[in-house]
């Protein structure tokens, strides 16, 4: 399950990389993902990206895409033990979704931040 998260906040916030693909092709999307990951990550990231082109049936990028991962509930399990440890763990646990592009007819033309 968080393998497929993982992907599909992927997918969106790559998109504008593969649009740019089919419209002036400058430097190979693996490239330009190479560069991401090298440049946008944290220092010590654990991260896995399996792109597949599900029409054409053949992988288009992997980067660790066979790397084990923790599982999703265990770091869950993780992460709530943690808040809860913490002093303030009495006030509200807030997930906040940030964009920066336009919205156009309920798709998002930019980057979107968990």
């Amino acid at each position: 399950m968080k393998r497929i998260l993982l992907q599909l906040i992927l997918s969106v916030c790559l998109l504008p990389l593969w649009a740019q693909e089919a419209v002036a092709p400058v430097k190979p999307l693996s490239a330009r993902i190479d560069a991401l990951i090298e440049h946008k990550l944290p220092a010590g990231s654990n991260v896995a990206i399996s792109v597949y082109d599900l029409t054409a049936g053949k992988p288009l990028y992997g980067y660790q895409a066979d790397k084990l991962s923790r599982p999703a509930s265990t770091m869950k399990l993780l992460t709530t033990i943690t808040a809860l440890a913490r002093p303030e763990a009495d006030e509200p646990f807030r997930t906040e979704v940030w964009y920066r592009g336009t919205i156009e007819r309920d798709t998002l033309q930019g980057d979107m931040y968990v």
